[in-house]
């Protein structure tokens, strides 16, 4: 009995243990509580695995071919399954659909992979062999979209997808750099394993072989990790205030909001931080950087908006922050330097606008 209400609370948060423990108040302690093991767990993943990919090849529309998408890629890529081989048969999946789906579903169903691209490589982000595989399924991803352009006749259409093609290689350009692995990050006392993933024990459970295991056996108490949450905020929102290069303004802008949102702080106050940062940096800023800079921060709204407990408080605080993105960008249209940029910006403005209204 007790296990069978295990696994309805576990496959509720499709196997997503971080998102059980932002969900409904007590259900991650309740979860906890009956001790479930890794082995059960992955029998579980597995099961769940399966079924949305015989799902998702099974749908016959549109909208149950995406929802079945993006239930495959939760359960495949941000669980204990890391499945990096799901990348290739989403975007195999994707491939097949080019012909029959309109673009509003083939770029939805793209926006999937990479939200879970940026996840995978946020989380192991100090692998040399992250770099290749977020790499290799980007530049697919980029191919894809390319044989798209084939099939539309709409100049509208056409538009859409070329600003998504953009949109990939600007990611790749600034997010991914060639590294040799020689140079990746080697963490051996529990406060490097602590900075390695930016304080989130999200990342770290997704991260390298042992170093979840690893960071455990050391016992760190809550108190430690606040302490060293706090001094990692401090530390990126000084070297973002100080970076003269857009490189390493997005990088600390990015490192900020993990510190801040993917951890024990949950600090609502730093969305407002971050958004009078990109406010000072309208007129410095091209679009294409300010538009980086804008969907780190609302990658992190989304995340925290799927928080089932959310409070009133923070829910006004995640309205607002919306509503400030949107002005922002309306701001930068004043400051941009080509017919090419405001359009940029205008469908960045629908999109957000989209976003609002469905949400």
């Amino acid at each position: 009995m007790n296990k069978d209400i295990a696994k309805e609370l576990f496959c509720k948060y499709k196997g997503i243990l971080f998102f059980m423990s932002r969900g409904r108040e007590g259900e991650y302690e309740r979860y906890a509580s009956f001790h479930i093991s890794k082995e059960q767990e992955l029998e579980w993943l597995l099961e769940m695995q399966a079924d949305f990919l015989a799902k998702m090849n099974c749908a016959q529309n549109a909208d149950l071919q995406i929802q079945y998408l993006g239930d495959y890629a939760d359960v495949s890529i941000s669980t204990q399954l890391k499945d990096w081989c799901a990348f290739q048969l989403m975007l195999e999946y994707v491939r097949q659909h080019i012909s029959t789906w309109d673009t509003k579903t083939l770029l939805t169903s793209i926006n999937i992979i990479f939200s879970n691209v940026q996840s995978f490589y946020n989380h192991k982000r100090s692998s040399y062999e992250a770099q290749e595989t977020a790499k290799e399924t980007l530049t697919a991803m980029i191919g894809i979209l390319n044989d798209a352009m084939n099939c539309v006749a709409s100049p509208s259409d056409k538009q859409d997808i070329s600003g998504n093609i953009k949109g990939l290689n600007d990611y790749i350009a600034i997010n991914i750099p060639l590294q040799k692995q020689s140079d990746v990050m080697d963490a051996n006392t529990p406060k490097d394993l602590f900075r390695k993933y930016n304080g989130s024990l999200f990342f770290m459970m997704n991260g390298e072989d042992g170093d979840d295991e690893k960071y455990h056996s050391f016992n760190i108490s809550k108190v430690q990790e606040h302490e060293w949450l706090l001094d990692m905020q401090s530390e990126f929102l000084e070297k973002l205030n100080s970076s003269q290069s857009t490189a390493l303004q997005i990088r600390y802008l990015r490192d900020y909001a993990e510190v801040s949102f993917w951890t024990d702080l949950r600090d609502m106050h730093a969305f407002q931080v971050m958004l009078e940062y990109v406010q000072r940096q309208i007129p410095i800023w091209d679009s294409k950087t300010l538009l980086i800079n804008l969907n780190v921060i609302f990658t992190n709204i989304q995340m925290f908006s799927h928080s089932a407990n959310a409070s009133y408080t923070d829910k006004k605080v995640r309205d607002e922050a919306f509503s400030t993105i949107i002005m922002i960008l309306n701001d930068a249209k004043k400051f941009a330097a080509s017919p090419a940029d405001q359009e940029r910006i205008n469908n960045a403005i629908d999109n957000y606008k989209d976003f609002l209204q469905n949400f």
